[in-house]
């Protein structure tokens, strides 16, 4: 039976504290291409970049797209979240927050390592280590935010009219748009990722996820390959949509 990506993730969790498949690279010049005509074209005053993790896209909006508006970064994992926060710091407009965007305010408990005590394991036939120097795990809890608690304040602080919606989240996507009912008419585009070949059983089935977001008035606008085996199909797009409701 094939793992799912629940049971996947708890097990990086319990072991390593936290881990997530990165973001497209920032060499990716066709995509940075195509976000740089689609925000000139949209009027984009705002992006929210949820999934952030060490921030690679708001890196890429500043370096390769040309976006030099408002930037709001969410991240849970601790270690991620540090060089995110690292990065941000000498930008006043990219504004960072250790925190999880879910469906309902709210909490989540996360098992993370302690590095700062971590020593690696003794070899086999070595001397066992004393306890001390084995790695500790500590819990902690993140604080769940949901569209429609950050956008209005978003919008208050920024003036922003025309948002871009970033999505990175391992298959959280409908819980977030569940979670902005009310603000999605604020965002003009979102950009998410889409499995093709489901190595996971409880990530979404691409065409379902298409569907359930053309269902909140999102079009496909284009597709970028982001990751393949050699010689072989892709098997992860990344998707930019455009809200057919928006002004």
């Amino acid at each position: 039976m094939r793992p799912t990506l629940k049971s996947t993730l708890g097990a990086m969790f319990e072991t390593f504290g936290a881990h997530r498949a990165t973001t497209p690279p920032s060499g990716d010049i066709a995509m940075a291409a195509h976000l740089a005509v689609l925000f000139k074209s949209l009027k984009i005053d705002l992006v929210i970049d949820v999934g952030a993790d060490q921030g690679q896209f708001g890196t890429l909006l500043r370096d390769h797209v040309g976006y030099t508006g408002p930037i709001a970064s969410f991240e849970p994992i601790p270690a991620s979240f540090a060089t995110l926060q690292h990065r941000a710091s000498i930008d006043p407009m990219w504004q960072v927050e250790h925190a999880v965007l879910g469906e309902a305010l709210g909490d989540l408990p996360l098992n993370v390592i302690d590095l700062q005590n971590f020593r690696p394991a003794a070899p086999p036939h070595a001397q066992r280590a004393p306890a001390r120097h084995t790695a500790k795990i500590k819990r902690q809890t993140i604080p769940v935010r949901t569209l429609d608690d950050i956008v209005p304040a978003l919008r208050t602080r920024t003036k922003a009219r025309h948002i871009f919606l970033k999505l990175d989240t391992n298959a959280r996507d409908r819980a977030i748009l569940h979670g902005g009912e009310h603000a999605l008419g604020t965002i003009a585009a979102i950009q998410t990722e889409l499995y093709t070949d489901r190595q996971f059983e409880d990530l979404p089935h691409y065409l379902g996820l298409l569907s359930f977001f053309q269902a909140k008035h999102f079009t496909p606008n284009q597709f970028f390959p982001t990751t393949a085996e050699a010689n072989a199909q892709p098997t992860r797009f990344t998707c930019c949509m455009v809200n057919t409701f928006h002004r």
